[in-house]
């Protein structure tokens, strides 16, 4: 087994490789995924597992920041971890993971975190369950009572956002 950077020409493998992982991508949902790794491709942050030719797994690292303590810190978000079903059982998950925590150091990343699918492969590379991922929507009308019905004392002053709350370093 060869593990190595992906380029544009494994992605029809990946692609495969990933809807038999994940199940199919609907309407352009692929399209929409080769825009998003595409720029990962030549710094090196899709990584694929080799037999020959023949596609075995992957791992992406995505560049995230975490703050400690007010300061940004570099973070690698390991992703799409995929195996072939055929090829589950023979450590290549586990050599994926070996390569996408070494590639996170190599990129300069102080931590790295995920959204395991399981647990056994990951706690095995030394992760843990430290958190969850939690999406809110709600109504921009609500954000009105912010401190109490009627604008009450202590309410929340909005304003219009600008470029000045942009930090520069925002990815």
């Amino acid at each position: 087994m060869e593990i190595r950077h992906l380029t544009s020409d494994d992605l029809d493998a990946v692609l495969d490789n990933r809807r038999r992982a994940f199940g199919p991508l609907s309407g352009g949902g692929a399209e929409t995924w080769r825009k998003l790794v595409s720029p990962m491709l030549p710094e090196g942050r899709y990584l694929g597992a080799f037999d020959g030719s023949r596609l075995l797994g992957t791992a992406r690292v995505n560049p995230y920041v975490q703050w400690w303590h007010g300061r940004p810190q570099s973070m690698g978000g390991v992703a799409s971890v995929t195996v072939a079903p055929e090829d589950r059982g023979r450590g290549v998950g586990r050599a994926l993971m070996d390569a996408a925590i070494e590639r996170c150091a190599e990129l300069g990343h102080a931590v790295s975190a995920l959204y395991p699918a399981t647990t056994p492969l990951y706690r095995s590379a030394g992760y843990e369950h430290a958190g969850v991922l939690q999406r809110v929507t709600l109504p921009s009308e609500a954000l009105r009572t912010l401190g109490g019905p009627g604008g009450a004392a202590g309410a929340v002053k909005l304003r219009r956002m600008g470029p000045a709350d942009a930090a520069s370093s925002w990815r």
